[in-house]
């Protein structure tokens, strides 16, 4: 049955319709996939107000005087230009562990107990109170994707994730580029000397990249905070091997303050620190070269994180802070090395900081401390303050931006109603403990007589300064904040004053001696016992020993044996040129030039032990007695000493008394022998 005209345009208008309507749906279905769910006013506002991510890089031992920040090219250019320079950052307390223990706490050392870095540092009472306060456990609370990487605390010895961490990626004890141990979220993992797989730097910097990636995929909702904490530029100082060879003949660390001295206005042991010897001069050029090296990866490390954050979208809602745990000084006021000081070069830190509500390229001459870490990152996260701590947060300085003004020079000017610091405190003192312990020793001596230790009191002596003088058997030196005596490395020989015994012989008128002559005298024979000496003999002596001079010797003996390639500091350490390592071969010929000046030093030695030998075993002529009429002293000293310097002890005795001195290594021993020669003579008469 074929269908009418009517009945087959119904048929096509439905179909259209039923076309219409199914295009229709799915046109619908496809806008309501691509567009975002309709949220709630609380959902839009959280959006608006989401909370930043916040990222702490720390460096360790980095000064600021001595021209650090001059090698951290991107560093500078990525957060300081692009945030603010805290010109004037200081820390309380310029050592490892109390000064990372603030940075964690906010608080000064007498409120949170890390005098030091021995024994109060990573203590039981530290894991117990202060250490679970730390800003990482008030951003864990918060919902933060908390993450430590690198170096935590000098004693920490890997037995516990610390309270407060997601990821955790800790070092075990001090600073080291290679050969360390790792505490990665409870595991241990050593790592060996190789570059590309353990250098620490390249390591931290990887590690937080690779958790920022991670946890924005997992936890895209939810704010990351990291600590990226490195070991240069602290000793070793190993530097990356792609910047061996920067920095050749570098001295920013020569500033005004370097090798000044003396300086009677500072504390006791700056007023009797010498001045830098030529080696030390080369020594702090070296470190200070060896250090930048190391800063070099530290400043790729910043530009790694920057640019992986502009990568995913986060660099305009992440504030980056980069500071230092403390200064450093190299030569300055005559100190070879180091920290702990309350001057300048060790208590002043890098500071910068960017992110949404800093101002750009602004230098920021506010006083700002290591406390004001912990409080400032709770105020960024949007956390109430504790009361305990005692920083302050530096928020205030930029926000509301009412609070500062900036010049066309970008200098910046804080013009807020709430007024700021304008000076702080440099602690550095033992603890109560410690002081304890001090005061019941001293109170235990006191009653049984002894006195008190005085080691500060020694310690403010000339004599007691480096370096060991000749006859100078201790020094002081202040090692991790402790003032230590420690015995000088000079031969016992060399130290020694000379014991010389004396004896007055009368003899007869030399104007009636035949023998007085100058043929007699054999030089460099070793008067012996009660031997009569004459004048003339006497007197060739002393211009032969007065002609002697033993520090023309050393200087000769220096120049034939020696090594000008290597040397060995006061410190111990060991530092040759670097021609030495330019190939195996020149580090082959180098050892075997040692081997044969050792072999020499040896063939010397027992060459002058065969010559002490034989003037021990030689006696003088029986027939050789000369007499002198004048009062005669005859003095035997220990040692090989220049005759003049013994006839010094003698200075006060009159004109006309004459000296013959005998040099001797063992005077006791001869005393015997001529007790034994006494003996044997009146056996003689006895039987004749």
């Amino acid at each position: 049955m074929i269908p009418s005209n009517r009945c087959l345009r119904t048929i096509v208008s439905t179909v259209l319709l039923c076309t219409i309507l199914l295009q229709y749906c799915d046109g619908r279905s496809r806008h309501r996939t691509s567009s975002p769910r309709r949220q709630s006013k609380y959902q839009l506002e959280s959006r608006r107000e989401r909370k930043p991510n916040i990222i702490l890089i720390m460096s360790d031992d980095q000064d600021v005087l001595l021209g650090s920040m001059g090698a951290m090219n991107k560093t500078r250019r990525l957060l300081g230009d692009k945030g603010a320079n805290f010109i004037n950052a200081f820390v309380t307390t310029p050592l490892c562990c109390p000064s990372r223990s603030s940075i964690l706490t906010g608080q000064y050392v007498h409120n949170h107990g890390v005098y030091s870095n021995q024994d109060h540092c990573v203590s039981d009472e530290w894991k117990a109170g202060p250490e679970r306060r730390s800003f990482g456990a008030f951003l864990q609370n918060a919902n933060y994707r908390t993450g430590y990487f690198g170096k935590y605390l000098n004693r920490y010895d890997g037995t516990y994730v610390p309270n407060g961490w997601v990821e955790w990626v800790g070092l075990l004890q001090n600073s080291k580029f290679y050969n360390y141990t790792l505490n990665r979220n409870g595991q241990l993992f050593n790592h060996g000397h190789d570059y590309h797989r353990d250098y620490l730097p390249d390591l931290i910097a990887n590690d937080s990249v690779t958790f920022f990636k991670l946890s924005k995929m997992a936890y895209p909702d939810n704010p990351i905070h990291m600590v990226l904490s490195m070991p240069g530029p602290h000793g070793p100082e190993d530097g990356a091997p792609q910047f061996a060879q920067m920095f050749q003949n570098n001295q920013w660390h020569r500033t005004e303050t370097w090798n000044y001295n003396p300086n009677f206005d500072k504390h006791w042991i700056m007023q009797y620190t010498p001045p830098l010897t030529d080696q030390l001069k080369t020594f702090t050029d070296f470190l200070q070269r060896k250090r930048l090296i190391t800063l070099q990866s530290i400043d790729d490390a910043v530009a790694k994180v920057c640019n992986t954050l502009e990568e995913l979208g986060e660099l305009d809602n992440t504030y980056i802070i980069y500071t230092s745990d403390h200064g450093y000084h190299l030569g300055q006021y005559g100190m070879v090395k180091g920290k702990s000081n309350p001057y300048d070069f060790d208590v002043r830190v890098p500071f910068y900081i960017r992110g949404p509500k800093i101002p750009a390229g602004v230098d920021v001459p506010n006083i700002v401390l290591n406390i004001d870490l912990a409080p400032t990152i709770l105020n960024l996260a949007g956390i109430p303050i504790p009361p305990y701590m005692d920083g302050t947060s530096i928020v205030k300085l930029f926000d509301p931006p009412s609070n500062y003004k900036v010049t066309k020079r970008r200098k910046f000017r804080y013009v807020g109603r709430e007024p700021w610091r304008d000076s702080f405190m440099i602690e550095r003192t033992r603890s109560p403990e410690e002081w304890e312990q001090y005061f019941r020793k001293r109170q235990k001596e006191l009653e049984r007589g002894k006195k008190p230790p005085k080691t500060d009191e020694e310690c403010s002596l000339p004599e007691m300064q480096l370096p060991c003088k000749p006859g100078q058997t201790k020094y002081c030196v202040e090692d991790e904040g402790m003032i230590k005596i420690r015995k000088c490395r000079v031969a016992a020989a060399e130290t020694k004053e000379p014991k010389c015994r004396c004896t007055k012989i009368r003899n007869t008128n030399p104007k009636n001696d035949n023998n007085n002559n100058k043929d007699n005298y054999r030089p460099g024979r070793f008067l012996r016992g009660r031997r009569d000496v004459a004048q003339q003999d006497i007197d060739d002596l002393s211009d032969f020993a007065g002609s002697y001079d033993l520090q023309f010797e050393i200087s000769q003996l220096s120049a034939i044996i020696g090594d000008t390639k290597c040397r060995v500091l006061t410190n111990d350490t060991v530092v040759c040129d670097e021609e030495v390592f330019e190939s195996k071969k020149s580090l082959v010929e180098h050892k075997k030039r040692i081997d044969e000046q050792l072999q020499l030093l040896r063939e010397q030695m027992k060459n002058l032990q065969e010559i002490k030998l034989y003037l021990k075993r030689v006696q003088p002529d029986k027939d050789d007695k000369e007499k002198i009429t004048k009062e005669t002293h005859i003095c035997r000293c220990e040692g090989g000493l220049a005759v003049t310097a013994d006839r010094d002890l003698l200075a006060d005795e009159p004109d006309n008394t004459d000296v013959d001195v005998v040099y001797e290594e063992d005077v006791d021993g001869e005393e015997e022998e001529e007790q034994q020669r006494r003996k044997s003579d009146k056996k003689k008469k006895g039987q004749n």
